[in-house]
């Protein structure tokens, strides 16, 4: 999980107009989805930092935020310069790596994180709370800042739990010292993680139930 858990206290980005922050990130989000160049891209994180420490946010929480955000990116970034492109730059066996397929990857890896650090610099300068006010003040409809609410406040919860998992895992020495040791427990961490989830979407659904929210 991504550790962006707690609003951080005196930042001087908390003071600003909450729906001002949310309109401006989304567009800085799409600003960033639509960078090509690498060089661009690393520019957008480097820059999101550095307003991030100029708005008395500390690097160390955005960094430790993107811990995850790293694998993330690596992940989503690592096909591409095998299957994308023209120009062949290397051969790994019976795979081409190929040049436009990674200037690409390295693109989509660090716009992903540009991004990551965007959301993440929102949501350490603006509490739940100010996020439903500032949908309300966009103006968008009565269930959006309901659901809004409620998907903070669970990725909270789930984070939380994720966290605990992995400390029972280390209790237990259950991670391992080899890569395909420490692949396993984390494949049965995030199956734990998944069923903690589904348990208590369920809990929640019947409570909404039970206060009157209904499919109309």
């Amino acid at each position: 999980m991504l550790e962006f858990d707690e609003t951080v206290e005196g930042a001087w980005l908390g003071g600003l107009d909450p729906a001002w922050k949310l309109l401006s990130t989304v567009l800085l989000v799409v600003a960033v989805s639509s960078l090509g160049d690498p060089a661009h891209a690393a520019l957008a994180l480097l820059l999101v930092l550095v307003a991030g420490a100029a708005g008395g946010v500390p690097v160390r929480l955005l960094l430790r935020g993107l811990r995850n955000g790293v694998l993330v990116a690596a992940v989503v970034s690592l096909v591409h310069p095998f299957t994308y492109g023209k120009t062949v730059i290397h051969v790994i066996g019976p795979f081409a790596v190929y040049r436009e397929g990674l200037t690409f990857a390295a693109a989509l890896f660090l716009k992903v994180l540009a991004s990551i650090s965007l959301l993440g610099l929102f949501a350490l300068t603006t509490s739940a709370s100010d996020v439903v006010r500032g949908i309300r003040r966009l103006g968008l409809p009565h269930p959006v800042p309901d659901v809004a609410l409620l998907t903070i406040r669970f990725s909270h919860t789930l984070s939380r739990e994720a966290v605990t998992v992995r400390r029972a895992q280390r209790a237990r020495l259950g991670e391992g010292d080899g890569f395909i040791e420490r692949v396993t427990s984390s494949g049965d961490a995030a199956g734990k993680l998944l069923l903690r989830a589904l348990d208590r979407s369920s809990t929640v659904y019947r409570a909404m139930l039970s206060r009157g929210y209904g499919f109309d």
